[in-house]
């Protein structure tokens, strides 16, 4: 947990990652609706030598155990200000006929060997497309 907070709540925070670590990934299993819209996105601020992402991946499951039926990625810009938060343009996601759970899996990507690190903040996966 991070005192950042996209819409400067002080009672509030965000989540920090780190790349390379044990604390770049999170990870939320939810139970979903077979053949339903839904949307993922995030406010996000990142250094300019990482890619923060979230992934979503559909399974028949209702534990998110198993093979992935569907996978959606959202990224977020790939260099922006390291001094303002952004949102990241949300994806649609339609479930398929079969899932029942749906995991989603956000984190930073480089390609530097060095430590670097983003915030998450207001991640949503929801049926409506206008969550902020």
């Amino acid at each position: 947990m991070a005192a950042e907070d996209a819409d400067a709540c002080g009672g509030s925070g965000s989540v920090k990652v780190y790349t390379p670590s044990d604390f770049g990934i999170l990870r939320q299993c939810v139970r979903i609706l077979p053949v339903t819209d839904y949307y993922l996105g995030f406010k996000y601020k990142q250094d300019a030598a990482v890619e923060l992402q979230c992934e979503v991946s559909s399974f028949a499951s209702a534990d998110c155990s198993g093979v992935a039926l569907v996978s959606e990625i959202v990224r977020g810009a790939d260099a922006p200000n390291a001094l303002d938060w952004m949102a990241a343009t949300p994806k649609h996601f339609l479930s398929s006929p079969d899932a029942r759970s749906a995991e989603v899996v956000c984190q930073c990507v480089t390609f530097f060997t060095q430590s670097v690190f983003g915030y998450f903040d207001q991640i949503y996966f929801s049926l409506n497309s206008a969550a902020f």
